[in-house]
């Protein structure tokens, strides 16, 4: 169940510390909070059982799970497939995982007890530092799809508390896809965990969804959570069909930083579909209509709307401030080949940007802002694409504030696609 090192710190805690590790770990391996039970602490109880009964050695007294085969199925469950190469001595016992895991075992005819086979108790040894454990193939949750989702972190409604946007591209024609189901009994949910798993926030929604009507039903759910300085959080998003079992989930850790009102720091980059502005002058984020975009995927000739908002700049007597904003958009990665600098001249030209170095461009401007009644500066700009070429971009974003010479940055990559 642990890596080998974390194993041994395990041994030697006292009884509290190990029931105190054990149940966070529990809560957070748990696969789906949607539902009551947790399945991966359920599943591994199963296995347990099961390699008891099925792989003990009542001759010598060993129980099925500290045997080389029991202590396999305990942490990876039941093989894809099994082969057996009988022998004249021995039997030669093969399991089979996907992606291509192999374990060979040795088993002495009229015997119970198999050994592992040549290096593969080594073999063993080393897969458990990649991965101790896996509980993909349980039973009970039929199929789990990803969903895309972006986080993005802002000062909440004083410095003292952050907010946490949450926003999910639920997969709802994927979970109807081949079901002989016209509707199904759909809940969603998000949930925010501390990292001993201990519950931070929770909200969870049913409604009965037509699944002929997937394509046409707006499948984007936003969240926004005020929480305390909590440190790292447990982020999971999660939708499920109570009927098929079908379930979509993801999961992610993020810090909940503070913004306080006496050093300059930068909110997350939110990328968007869509932005507007409602108000001639925008304060604050319930001033403008976003329509984020979780996947951060598009497709050229698609705008990519950006979203910050900046903290702690210095005021001059008048009440003013001054800073400077870069913005550069740098290639990451290209999916098809040609020259770089045409391209990056191509997308300074559409955007009225100056190349820098070999892989970027970049826009600068300055900017004088009365600070009356204002607690945070509110910015949002619009890249148009051009005919880019599929691939990785990132958007690097520094803000100079010229009154106390200090410098701010965030960086948020997004996709372009080709359409299908």
């Amino acid at each position: 169940m642990l890596r080998r090192k974390r194993a041994e710190d395990y041994q030697l805690m006292d009884d509290s510390s190990r029931a105190q590790l054990e149940a966070a770990f529990w809560r957070l391996t748990d696969r789906l909070y949607l539902t009551e039970a947790n399945e991966t602490r359920l599943e591994h109880m199963a296995r347990v059982a099961y390699a008891d009964l099925r792989f003990a050695e009542p001759a010598t007294g060993r129980r099925g799970w500290e045997t080389d085969r029991g202590i396999i199925f305990i942490r990876y469950g039941s093989p894809n497939a099994i082969l057996t190469q009988p022998t004249r001595e021995l039997t030669r016992i093969v399991w089979m995982y996907r992606p291509g895991t192999v374990f060979m075992f040795d088993q002495t005819h009229g015997y119970f007890h198999a050994r592992f086979a040549g290096d593969f108790q080594w073999v063993a040894d080393e897969y458990r530092h990649l991965a101790p454990a896996f509980y993909g193939n349980i039973p009970s949750i039929a199929g789990r799809l990803s969903i895309p989702v972006q986080v993005a972190r802002f000062r909440g409604d004083t410095p003292d508390e952050a907010a946490v946007e949450i926003h999910a591209e639920l997969p709802l024609e994927e979970l109807g896809r081949d079901l002989d189901m016209a509707t199904g009994e759909l809940e969603t949910g998000i949930f925010l965990r501390n990292l001993n798993g201990l519950r931070i926030k929770e909200d969870v929604d049913v409604r009965i969804l037509s699944y002929a009507d997937t394509a046409s039903v707006d499948n984007l759910k936003s969240w926004r959570v005020l929480v305390p300085a909590e440190g790292r959080l447990w982020v999971s998003v999660e939708v499920r069909d109570a009927v098929s079992w079908r379930a979509a989930v993801a999961r992610d850790t993020v810090t909940a930083t503070l913004f306080p009102e006496d050093s300059l720091s930068l909110s997350d980059i939110l990328l968007a579909e869509l932005l507007r502005p409602l108000a001639l002058e925008p304060v604050r984020r319930a001033d403008y209509d976003i329509t984020p975009n979780p996947s951060r995927v598009y497709v050229p000739y698609q705008a990519v709307h950006i979203y910050y908002e900046i903290y702690g700049l210095a005021r001059d007597p008048e009440g003013y401030a001054s800073f400077e904003v870069s913005l550069a958009v740098r290639v990451k990665e290209l999916q098809r080949g040609g020259p770089l600098a045409e391209f990056l001249g191509m997308l300074a030209d559409t955007w009225g940007f100056s190349i820098v170095g070999d892989d970027r461009v970049e826009l600068r401007y300055r900017r004088e802002l009365d600070m009356k009644d204002r607690d945070r500066v509110t910015e949002y700009l619009r890249i148009e694409l051009p005919e880019v070429p599929p691939g990785e971009y990132e958007i690097i974003l520094k803000i100079w504030d010229r009154l106390n010479e200090r410098l701010a940055s965030r960086t948020r990559t997004f996709t372009v696609v080709t359409e299908d």
